[in-house]
């Protein structure tokens, strides 16, 4: 079997776009054990399970995100195919304690695109954001 083929197979399989392997969301190594485990399931559903455990494996331990590691978490966020899965991520993104000024503001405004609902987390973590860095 091609490998590559193999591997794009299981991102579509699984709801990733190439996009999270670009930029280095998603290993090989854990989108083959993701797929494994899901291949094995018995109902074969809940893609979007694996793509939030893989939002918080790419959030896990970080001591400092670029610019760049937000907005490609945000745009990965954006183009899923469960917005109520990929406003969760966005939730988890806005609470991180090592985001800087400029990152928290603009991740609030993508968040706040997912709806009405995510109005009274954004000024909570607002308060608790200004609260922590002393603005």
């Amino acid at each position: 079997m091609n490998t590559s083929l193999n591997i794009e197979q299981q991102l579509s399989e699984l709801g990733y776009t190439p996009l999270w392997q670009e930029y280095s969301a998603l290993t090989a190594e854990t989108l083959a054990l993701q797929y494994e485990h899901w291949n094995a399931s018995e109902d074969g559903s809940g893609t979007e399970h694996y793509r939030y455990a893989s939002f918080r494996r790419f959030l896990h331990n970080k001591t400092a995100l670029t610019d760049t590691e937000c907005e490609q978490y945000a745009h990965l966020a954006r183009i899923d195919a469960d917005s109520f899965m990929a406003g969760a991520a966005m939730v988890d993104i806005l609470r991180m304690p090592v985001l800087t000024e400029k990152q928290f503001f603009r991740l609030a405004e993508e968040l706040s695109s997912y709806g009405a609902w995510t109005g009274k987390i954004i000024e909570r973590e607002r308060e608790k954001f200004l609260k922590n860095n002393h603005l």
